[in-house]
């Protein structure tokens, strides 16, 4: 291999930096395919004694390499994932490798091989790992990040690839004590509505799942003013993007008494996540006509303009 096939090789792994996750950082950011390769990586490194009979170099140099396809596919979450789906990225990763230096494409190919056999010792605690990775990062990730359906999935998610391990057992028991206590963090779950307290930027965020009326649509606003009552400075902010009200006595109600109480409280501006082509602006706006006089109205299309 020369240096400008190696050059090409790292070109075409730099677009694992740029190719987002199903998941975000403690901070809320859109993770990249490579800070979760890295990641898994490094936890495969650290559990060199913990599993003194694997050749932990083979399974860094497989956690290094699992995700090379999505440079061609992009990430698509594993619970929406189809066949089709895998065999197109295996075709084109194919593609790619048989262009390579053959000494390289030679490596790589007998790598995935045993990754994708799952009989080594080796590519099962790889394989392990790669999808506790992703738990431990949604453990750390806003819970308002998550996609509905990982409330009870990531309760029983990669059992299966642990079980060839006590130790890795082990861990997946404490995994599923963070996921229980983060899910604990929620203020108010339904099928209709979420509402979630972000610290980092004191706000009560009322995430709207669908169309809602009386009690689903006040129970949520309910637990919003006492989420403002206890965080001094607290705002609201409310996402519509799937869903709102639009029952009349609803949007009065809010108008008489949800925001009186949210203005004596504290809270100072209603922010509203919307699509930029969102179809409650008229309803929104009514709203906002209906309380200006109270509080501060801003239109958003995603937390990190807050």
């Amino acid at each position: 291999m020369n240096a400008g096939e190696y050059l090409e090789i790292l070109h075409i792994a730099e677009k694992l930096k740029d190719t987002p996750r199903h998941s975000t950082t403690s901070k809320g950011r859109t993770e990249s395919v490579a800070e979760h390769s890295w990641r898994i990586s490094l936890m495969a490194l650290l559990l060199r004694r913990e599993f003194p009979e694997l050749d932990i170099d083979r399974v860094v140099d497989m956690c290094l390499i699992h995700d090379l396809g999505e440079c061609f596919t992009g990430d698509i979450p594993a619970f929406l994932k189809t066949d089709g789906d895998r065999k197109t990225e295996d075709e084109l990763l194919d593609q790619w490798m048989k262009t390579l230096p053959e000494e390289v494409s030679a490596d790589l190919s007998e790598l995935y091989e045993e990754m994708n056999a799952q009989k080594t010792p080796e590519s099962k605690l790889y394989k392990a790992l790669d999808k506790l990775e992703a738990l431990i990062q949604h453990n750390e990730a806003p819970l308002y990040t998550w996609a509905d359906n990982e409330f009870e999935l990531n309760k029983t998610y990669a059992y299966n690839t642990v079980e060839f391990s006590n130790w890795l057992k082990a861990l997946r028991e404490e995994i599923l004590k963070d996921t229980l206590d983060k899910i604990d963090e929620a203020c108010y779950l339904s099928e209709s509505c979420d509402v979630f307290y972000v610290e980092d930027k004191n706000v009560v965020l009322v995430h709207w799942k669908k169309y809602c009326e009386l009690d689903q649509y006040r129970a949520p606003l309910e637990c919003a003013l006492k989420v403002i009552r206890e965080h001094e400075g607290c705002n609201y902010v409310a996402d519509t993007r799937d869903g709102f009200e639009d029952n009349p006595q609803d949007t009065e109600w809010v108008a008489d008494y949800f925001m009186p109480k949210a203005k004596e409280y504290g809270c100072q501006i209603i922010y509203f996540i919307i699509d930029k082509d969102n179809s409650l602006r008229d309803e929104l706006e009514g709203q906002k006509k209906d309380s200006s006089s109270l509080l501060k109205f801003r239109y958003i299309y995603g937390m990190e303009e807050i």
